[in-house]
């Protein structure tokens, strides 16, 4: 895959992701800020790995969101980026959680 083809998925799976959690927060009881936060969120695909950085928010009601629905999180990114082996860390960085894949060529 080339460099310009990974940048262009990385902008994607970006874009859709942030889409994705402001769209299921809508109906539920988050701040404001919330968005803003999850905004600040990247993804990154190389031809055989993902990184994913979501931003933790700084309201407790809204980590406690974000926490709860960590798995469904998880199972949207593998399905749409194609990488179903993903680890997540929720306590490795004190501003992102983490989500981490690969996969073999």
């Amino acid at each position: 895959m080339s460099k310009v083809k990974c940048w262009y998925l990385s902008i994607k799976e970006t874009i859709d992701l942030i889409h994705f959690l402001e769209h299921s927060a809508k109906n539920n009881q988050v701040s404001d800020q919330f968005v803003s936060y999850i905004r600040l969120s990247r993804v990154k695909i190389t031809d055989t790995s993902i990184k994913v950085k979501i931003r933790i928010p700084e309201n407790i009601e809204d980590i406690k969101y974000l926490t709860a629905n960590w798995q469904q999180i998880v199972n949207w990114i593998a399905r749409n980026s194609g990488f179903r082996s993903l680890s997540s860390n929720l306590t490795g960085n004190q501003y992102y959680y983490e989500i981490n894949g690969s996969k073999n060529k």
